[in-house]
């Protein structure tokens, strides 16, 4: 619950400090269709490179193509109604379901590279479509 406030907490700022009208990030809720539950969530945020997309499905309903469903249904909305020409998915390289993911979503793999993040060093890989 902790977790849940913080992450909460930091997307409501990001819109109450937001003079510049930039909506990132922006991210909803991912549900299942016929029981309303919210399961998971995929957002949009501000990268270096440019808008990257973000997603997360509750452990308990992953495996079942959720993700993949919300990922490619926010990013088909997105380049549409936001007029993005690139969204990147950057993923941890030992994330093999999230690379999984966004290769079925019809994202391209680029590169891959070491990132430091809150003091440690990682290997990612970054996608675009």
């Amino acid at each position: 619950m902790e977790e849940a406030k913080e992450i909460l907490e930091f997307l409501i700022s990001k819109y109450a400090n937001n003079s510049q009208n930039i909506h990132y990030p922006y991210v909803m809720g991912v549900e299942i269709k016929d029981t309303k539950i919210l399961i998971g969530h995929v957002g949009l945020s501000e990268i270096a490179e440019g808008i990257e997309i973000g997603y997360a499905i509750g452990e308990a309903y992953q495996k079942n193509g959720y993700g993949s469903e919300a990922v490619k249904a926010y990013t088909d909305w997105a380049r549409e109604q936001l007029n993005l020409s690139t969204i990147y998915g950057v993923v941890k390289s030992d994330n093999i379901a999230s690379c999984k993911t966004l290769e079925k979503t019809g994202f391209l793999y680029q590169k891959e590279e070491n990132r430091e993040s809150l003091g440690r060093m990682y290997h990612r890989k970054i996608f675009t479509k």
